[in-house]
């Protein structure tokens, strides 16, 4: 059903969930006439734009861009705002697994979504201040009710929780093999 011709709704269902790309790996799960016929399925998806194929893989990135080129969706975007009823008001760009974003005035409060599992160590803060979870509708991703007001600089992390006893390990690793690399005067020993 999902790759069907037919499915207009496609790309837009997986850059609501913040899927930017379908991969079809070469793992041996579809055989010869079966690879072929699900690639030509993927290659008339609307939305889905085929980027590379290799020896072991093909790749298609979701494309929302109509043909004047304006993106017509929230185009693949891992952090969207989105009003009370869930419509998606604002794609915020994400150079990688976070957000540093500053955002516009807001009349009416909103909710970040993530497209990431909700876990509780997703910190998200609003000029130093930080954002409440807003998760109460059972849905997995991560959310955070951003309250209306001025204009203000998002910022959304993830904190590793041991990231700094590994931080603290290995700086006291590398301190250990440096002791152990310098050279070391041997003391002379005079027999009488």
């Amino acid at each position: 059903d999902g790759v069907a011709p037919s499915s207009r709704g496609l790309a837009d269902a997986m850059s609501d969930l913040g899927v930017g790309g379908v991969l079809l790996p070469a793992d041996g799960t579809t055989r010869g006439s079966s690879r072929a016929a699900l690639t030509a399925r993927l290659d008339t998806v609307p939305g889905l734009a085929r980027v590379t194929e290799g020896q072991d893989s093909v790749l298609w990135r979701v494309d929302l861009s109509g043909a004047s080129g304006a993106q017509t969706s929230t185009g693949g975007a891992w952090a969207t705002l989105r009003d009370a009823d869930g419509k998606v008001l604002r794609a915020l760009p994400t150079p990688g697994p976070g957000v540093d974003e500053t955002l516009p005035a807001r009349d009416a409060a909103t909710t970040l979504v993530l497209a990431s599992h909700a876990h509780r160590h997703w910190r998200a803060t609003l000029d130093g201040r930080s954002l409440a979870t807003a998760g109460g509708g059972g849905t997995w991703q991560q959310e955070f009710a951003v309250p209306a007001g001025k204009a203000g600089h998002l910022v959304v992390s993830y904190d590793a929780p041991h990231r700094a006893l590994w931080l603290w390990s290995s700086g006291v690793l590398l301190l250990v093999v440096v002791l152990l690399a310098l050279p070391v005067r041997r003391r002379r020993v005079v027999l009488r």
